[in-house]
């Protein structure tokens, strides 16, 4: 959400230590390395991910169970950073 509005959908995947927003593809982000730290009743997550012609987009989140909050803080040379709120759920994987 940017504003409070739905402005997008996005798959995140989280494998092997790294996450990947997959519908950022679309603009030339990858998968990036995470940091993530564990607690009793959640877990936190960190990570940067690049684009070689959009910038960095800076994610950071907390999943409780199956669900999953966060804000993207996307940044590119030549405009003011834009920050997103996102909330979702765990998904099936596709077979």
């Amino acid at each position: 959400m940017k504003g409070g509005t739905l402005d997008s959908k996005e798959i995140i995947t989280f494998d092997q230590g790294m996450m990947d927003p997959v519908d950022c593809h679309q603009w030339g982000f990858t998968a990036a390395k995470y940091e993530a730290k564990k607690s009793a009743s959640n877990s936190t997550f960190h990570a940067t991910s690049k684009s070689e012609k959009e910038g960095t987009m800076v994610w950071q989140g907390k999943i409780t169970g199956e669900e999953i909050e966060g804000t993207v803080v996307w940044s590119k040379a030549g405009q003011d950073p834009i920050q997103y709120t996102y909330k979702g759920k765990e998904a099936a994987p596709e077979k």
